[in-house]
């Protein structure tokens, strides 16, 4: 016997969550690495840098990430400032 899956409660009435529906987990959801204020890619990206070109890494989280570079950044951003 498999466990009830739990619905929410909306505007219109009772519906299931995507992630019920499919039977899976909902997809995860990794900060964007940024380096020197710009755009470099998925947090997989970070492994192209070595560690002797870093100055330093901060961690903005999702409010902070918006107001600075716009909407678009749920999970936050990874900036790293590289040595110039």
């Amino acid at each position: 016997m498999s466990a009830p899956r739990l619905g929410i409660q909306s505007g219109r009435g009772y519906r299931t969550p995507p992630a019920a529906r499919s039977g899976g987990p909902p997809p995860a959801i990794y900060p964007e690495v940024f380096q020197n204020e710009l755009p470099f890619g998925p947090i997989d990206s970070l492994i192209q840098f070595g560690p002797d070109e870093i100055e330093w890494i901060e961690f903005i989280n999702a409010r902070d990430a918006t107001t600075r570079y716009g909407t678009g950044y749920m999970a936050g951003i990874i900036r790293v400032v590289t040595r110039r």
